[in-house]
């Protein structure tokens, strides 16, 4: 709990209800007060937990890199910024790239799929895809 200055609270037993005096001013705090001190003690016992001490290291090491991107000069923080937009622009053209031409290939397989199913139902012979087949040879041994 804080306010302001700096004052210890004692929880004391009054009347079956827990009231909280503070030791410079004697004032006596309302039931929320002591709610909010109640949950601010649990809070601390959870972080003296020796299972946290890693998380609350990480915690301290992200609040350390912000201060020190906030105390960056404004020329570098709007290249650092710059280059990660231009970074994600292009993350995102790649994937549109890719996107499109994926289904530029299945269109063309459906189109290529749909004529030949289309030929087919007309009983003309199914097209060759690939060199053209000859009746004759176009050079022979007797033309050399």
């Amino acid at each position: 709990m804080n306010t302001g200055d700096d004052e210890r609270y004692i929880p004391l037993e009054r009347d079956g209800r827990d009231t909280v005096v503070t030791v410079a001013s004697e004032r006596k705090a309302e039931a929320e007060h002591v709610e909010t001190a109640q949950m601010d003690s649990d809070a601390l016992a959870r972080l003296s937990d020796p299972a946290l001490a890693a998380r609350r290291e990480r915690i301290a090491a992200q609040v350390k890199d912000r201060s020190r991107l906030t105390w960056m000069p404004a020329s570098e923080l709007m290249r650092h910024s710059s280059q990660r937009v231009a970074d994600a622009i292009s993350h995102g053209q790649e994937r549109l790239h890719r996107a499109a031409r994926d289904a530029t290939v299945a269109g063309t397989r459906k189109v290529a799929q749909a004529v030949g199913e289309r030929v087919r139902g007309l009983g003309t012979p199914r097209p060759v895809i690939g060199r053209p087949q000859q009746s004759e040879p176009v050079v022979t041994r007797q033309g050399i």
